[in-house]
């Protein structure tokens, strides 16, 4: 019984997700925002790991929207994306992957801005190559640490924990790493 109402309502954010992709469908380069780049990116991840192509009956996945439309779509504005995310700097690349992490992973597709999965420190960097334009991955993860030392049963805290916004400040302005293929 669980199992036949979480399909029911993974098709449903399908459908939700494959509406929110058509309502910027006409999103020029020059108009690329945050918000149209989070939806994007988010939704067709969702979309890729939730819904099952090419289903013929509304029960067994079909989608409400024709998934040619959602092809053409991500066709048409899949170098859009990639350019206007190859601008950014370190901090709002990093904003945008995490973004697209969370939608992906949660049950239906929502997007909380205090959810943990948007706090962690993933540190997104370009893949090198001349086949590797739009592809991203994790190049390093950013840790507040503290160097402790034992002497007899004390712990001593020798450096203060820096804070995770500290590393976001900084990066505002950080140019976006490379890892190789």
């Amino acid at each position: 019984e669980n199992e036949k109402l979480i399909n029911r309502n993974s098709r449903l954010s399908c459908d939700l997700h494959a509406h929110k992709l058509i309502l910027f469908r006409n999103v020029k380069a020059n108009e690329m925002t945050a918000s149209a780049a989070n939806t994007f990116v988010g939704s067709f991840v969702f979309l890729t790991t939730r819904h099952t192509w090419n289903k013929f009956h509304r029960d067994k996945g079909k989608m409400v929207l024709p998934e040619t439309e959602l092809y053409e779509l991500l066709q048409v504005q899949r170098r859009r994306i990639i350019s206007w995310s190859n601008n950014l700097h370190q901090r709002d690349l990093d904003q945008l992957m995490q973004t697209a992490v969370q939608v992906s992973s949660s049950v239906t597709g929502s997007l909380q801005s205090s959810a943990e999965v948007l706090d962690k420190a993933n540190r997104w960097s370009r893949i090198r190559g001349e086949r590797s334009i739009g592809r991203w991955a994790v190049g390093s993860t950013r840790t507040a640490t503290s160097l402790t030392c034992q002497e007899g049963n004390q712990a001593i805290d020798e450096i203060p924990k820096p804070s995770l916004v500290q590393h976001r400040e900084r990066s505002v302005s950080a140019t976006v790493g490379l890892v190789m293929d």
